[in-house]
């Protein structure tokens, strides 16, 4: 979906690079590695270079072994949490 760039806005483009610049402030942003930006018609325009899903191996969620129960973040409490919580929260 392109950006509309408005005239009073510089805008830089340099690899995957983009700062802009104009009357409110400066701002710089780097664009992940499966992405791209070009500036056209007074538009930024980003697109992802290929279709491939990111590869997340060993990354989110942390799996519970049988022994582990949530603990409480007020209390200290092993076995409820938060919206379980006897009264301290």
């Amino acid at each position: 979906m392109p950006v509309p760039v408005p005239s009073t806005v510089k805008v830089n483009l340099s690899g995957r690079s983009i700062s802009v610049e104009g009357p409110k402030g400066k701002l710089q942003l780097d664009l992940p590695e499966r992405t791209e930006a070009k500036l056209e018609d007074d538009q930024i325009i980003v697109t992802r270079k290929n279709d491939e899903k990111r590869k997340n191996k060993g990354k989110g969620k942390k799996k519970r072994s049988k022994g582990d129960k949530p603990t409480c973040a007020h209390c200290d409490r092993v076995g409820h949490v938060v919206d379980d919580c006897c009264g301290c929260g």
